[in-house]
């Protein structure tokens, strides 16, 4: 059996990932929600969403304005303010 290899995108911005998964995972919290639970309300697997919370997979601004929509306290501009405090 071959072993999965974790490709690491050239791309990828290590802090804003970071920064990411600290606000999203906060906000989560606050929210009391599961990451299947957002997921559901964002039309994106839980799994997903631990993936970005381990910084695992960046995100899109389109995917970001959902998961704010299934947070249900916070605005896609919030997540973005707090995004860029954080880096």
């Amino acid at each position: 059996m071959r072993s999965r290899r974790r490709w690491k995108s050239s791309r990828a911005v290590p802090s804003m990932r970071s920064a990411v998964a600290e606000v999203l995972s906060t906000a989560r919290h606050d929210a009391g929600l599961s990451q299947v639970a957002l997921g559901k309300r964002a039309g994106v697997s839980g799994k997903f969403v631990g993936e970005l919370e381990r910084m695992e997979k960046s995100v899109s601004l389109d995917t970001l304005a959902r998961l704010a929509r299934g947070l249900k306290t916070v605005t896609v501009g919030v997540l973005l303010l707090r995004i860029a405090n954080t880096t």
